[in-house]
């Protein structure tokens, strides 16, 4: 017969003393006798548990989904492409598109193989320039913008608000943290110019903290239902 998990003895052996029987002349108690116990398990715990761990898997992954298609950098978004001028460098040849509209236009460097470090110097370092078909000039630095956005091998230098007609963007590298890392900013450097406006993920991240504090208590709760609560058969009911 296979022992039931959830059900075992407790208590004295069957070698009981019996009510007025004396050892060494000392009278002696008889001791209780031996009661089963059973695990009892609350079945709502488990229940809560898996309707949270399926919860908090729903909702990191529509998390990470919604929060790389934000990142996300079209291919038909990218309206121009040039080369950022090296520091003491000549002047590489701005590039010119026309705006269908008023919006932002983001300038996007491509840093790959950089490492991390020379990736974060380059970016603060390169300064651009648009010129707007109203006559006005936005000017912008890597070091400048609130939130840097890297997706894959492209980093955000920033964004300006354009208006509706011919617009162009020059760039170059400009003198930028200690001088012995300035050549590093001795290298031309590719960007492209892309619509729209790099969003912070707020929502996405958000969404995945829940997800995360979903996951933890599913995983409290199918633990609670497991342990259960040890009790004498007799108190069933």
């Amino acid at each position: 017969m296979t022992p039931d998990r959830d059900l075992r003895p407790a208590g004295w052996g069957t070698d009981q003393p019996v009510a007025g029987q004396t050892v060494a002349g000392q009278p002696v108690t008889p001791r209780p006798p031996p009661v089963a116990l059973r695990r009892y398990r609350n079945r709502w715990f488990l229940v809560l548990g898996i309707v949270l761990l399926v919860a908090g898997l729903a909702a990191s992954t529509l998390a990470i989904i919604g929060m790389v298609s934000d990142l996300a950098l079209a291919d038909e978004d990218i309206v121009a492409g040039g080369t950022v001028a090296a520091l003491d460098g000549p002047e590489t040849e701005a590039v010119s598109f026309t705006a269908e509209s008023d919006g932002p236009f983001t300038v996007w460097l491509d840093n790959e193989n950089m490492e991390t470090l020379t990736r974060e110097d380059v970016v603060a370092a390169t300064q651009c320039e648009a010129q707007l078909s109203n006559g006005d000039t936005a000017r912008f630095q890597g070091n400048r913008q609130g939130n840097n956005v890297t997706v894959g091998s492209r980093s955000t230098v920033g964004y300006f608000d354009a208006v509706e007609g011919d617009v162009e963007v020059s760039c170059r590298q400009v003198e930028f943290g200690r001088p012995g890392r300035y050549g590093r900013l001795r290298h031309e450097r590719d960007y492209i110019v892309a619509r729209g406006e790099p969003s912070t993920p707020f929502a996405g991240v958000g969404l995945l903290t829940g997800g995360i504090i979903a996951l933890v208590l599913a995983i409290f709760s199918i633990i609670t239902w497991g342990r259960g609560k040890v009790r004498p058969i007799s108190g069933e009911g």
